[in-house]
């Protein structure tokens, strides 16, 4: 699939929900009928390089919940690896830092920090959106986050499946209506949570734009 007409990579500039719902998304739809013809077990391999929001958005389609193994590139530490999403998890542990927040407020922020810390663009997006997260939760490795926080297909599957469950029991609790997602992460990690967020209502995913804000880019209904 070509989308390069799409997006522009100096502006950052993402193409609006009209774009996504009328091309990109059927796009991907039909690529995963066509995939789902396949031999049973047959593994898809995920390459281009693309927004953390893409990856997800591939990976919802392209679901471990209807049967689908994946194979992604992932540049780590100078080096290319290519990652399976369906080796066994690590043992390493996601980290959860959770508080309440406007009692009127009907959505879930969660911050998928990985790659690095990014707690000012997080204060920055809850001061521009008062009043409209009911919660917050914070995910994060209990290392800590960085360059090479994720080191292996196991650790990015490990904290992909983690973060879910973070999600799903916070939805309940809170009783809201969407979640809001900023993402700081590898690409393979986007891919493989996106995988995985079935049941969890509507996610609407924010990425970083060039002015260091967090702004909305597409959202994917995960049932």
């Amino acid at each position: 699939m070509d989308w390069t007409g799409c997006f522009e990579r100096d502006t950052r500039r993402h193409p609006e929900e009209a774009v996504w719902s009328e091309r990109l998304w059927p796009e991907l739809r039909a690529a995963r009928r066509r995939l789902m013809e396949r031999a049973e077990g047959a593994l898809v391999d995920v390459r281009g390089k693309v927004p953390l929001s893409v990856s997800l958005a591939v990976g919802s389609q392209l679901s471990e919940a209807a049967g689908f193994r994946l194979r992604a590139e992932q540049f780590t530490r100078g080096e290319t690896f290519l990652w399976r999403s369906d080796v066994g998890a690590s043992e390493r542990m996601l980290r959860v830092v959770e508080r309440e927040g406007a009692a009127e407020g009907q959505a879930l922020l969660v911050v998928f920090q990985l790659a690095g810390d990014a707690g000012a663009e997080r204060e920055r997006f809850e001061a521009e959106h008062p009043g409209v997260h009911r919660a917050v939760l914070v995910l994060e490795p209990e290392e800590g986050t960085g360059d090479g926080a994720v080191r292996s297909a196991g650790d990015a599957v490990a904290f992909a499946v983690q973060a879910r469950e973070f999600i799903r029991r916070a939805r309940s609790r809170y009783r809201v209506r969407m979640t809001h997602l900023l993402l700081f992460a590898p690409s393979t990690c986007a891919l493989f949570l996106g995988q995985r967020l079935n049941a969890v209502g509507p996610v609407v995913v924010h990425e970083l734009a060039l002015d260091g804000r967090y702004v909305p880019v597409l959202t994917v209904q995960t049932g």
